[in-house]
């Protein structure tokens, strides 16, 4: 079967638009509204496959509203509510909405969900401000959450899913945890180092994790360049991790 083909938004044409959307926060910071699910800067990749249909991406676009009306959309949201948004998105993009997964590697992609199909929900999940949030990349909104759900809440293997993890991170842990991709960028090591500071943060605090996390993740990318993670056994791998992080955690009580 053909792949199907997601819209996407070149940096340029993203760039363009995030500076027009600019103008009109400035005339009252209202959400954009929602436009339609095509657009004249849209591009597609000139490879095989077949363009996804207007009602599967009118079908997304209203699953993720739902999910924002259940937390507070278009109101004023708390950090709560944020929270759950985000945890219940990251599943959505990764468990249900059947993204192609060479797709949603493609930044180009998020930049369209950001500024095309969702940027009502974009702004009121962040600030018309925060371009890092609109443009495609690390801290994209939604390739962000995909890359939660992805990495640590999808099954991989034989092993079971792991959505309690996306619930419990902080969004400092997943910053810490995902943004280091030399370290994260395979599901399994990213799913143990989440399982480890879920289990830390309830005999530390989560007041404490900041700090061991950053101080476990440099040892961890220091040993990484002689050992190879993605081939030792999980066990041998989970008592690693755990290791790593109890010496920060002394370390940084010392």
């Amino acid at each position: 079967m053909a792949i199907e083909l997601f819209p996407r938004l070149t940096g340029f044409a993203a760039q363009q638009l995030w500076e027009q959307l600019q103008e009109y926060g400035n005339e009252g910071q209202r959400l954009p509204e929602y436009e339609g699910a095509h657009h004249e800067a849209v591009t597609w990749t000139a490879t095989g496959g077949r363009r996804v249909e207007t009602a599967r991406l009118e079908g997304i676009r209203q699953q993720i509203l739902d999910l924002a009306s259940q937390n507070g959309f278009p109101g004023p949201a708390g950090d709560r509510q944020k929270t759950r948004f985000d945890a219940a998105c990251a599943r959505y993009l990764a468990e249900e909405a059947r993204i192609p997964f060479p797709e949603a590697c493609r930044r180009e992609i998020w930049s369209y969900f950001c500024i095309i199909l969702l940027p009502d929900v974009t702004a009121w999940r962040f600030s018309l401000g925060a371009r890092e949030r609109w443009v495609g990349g690390m801290r994209n909104t939604f390739e962000t959450l995909w890359r939660r759900g992805y990495l640590i809440g999808l099954p991989h293997g034989d092993g079971p899913p792991g959505w309690e993890y996306v619930d419990r991170l902080t969004q400092d842990a997943f910053v810490q945890i995902l943004d280091r991709t030399g370290l994260s960028a395979e599901p399994q090591v990213a799913r143990l180092l989440a399982e480890t500071w879920v289990e830390l943060a309830d005999e530390f605090g989560q007041g404490r994790m900041e700090e061991i996390t950053r101080e476990a993740l440099k040892s961890l990318l220091a040993y990484r360049r002689v050992v190879n993670f993605d081939v030792l056994p999980a066990r041998e791998l989970e008592q690693t991790f755990k290791e790593v992080f109890l010496v920060a955690a002394r370390q940084a009580a010392a």
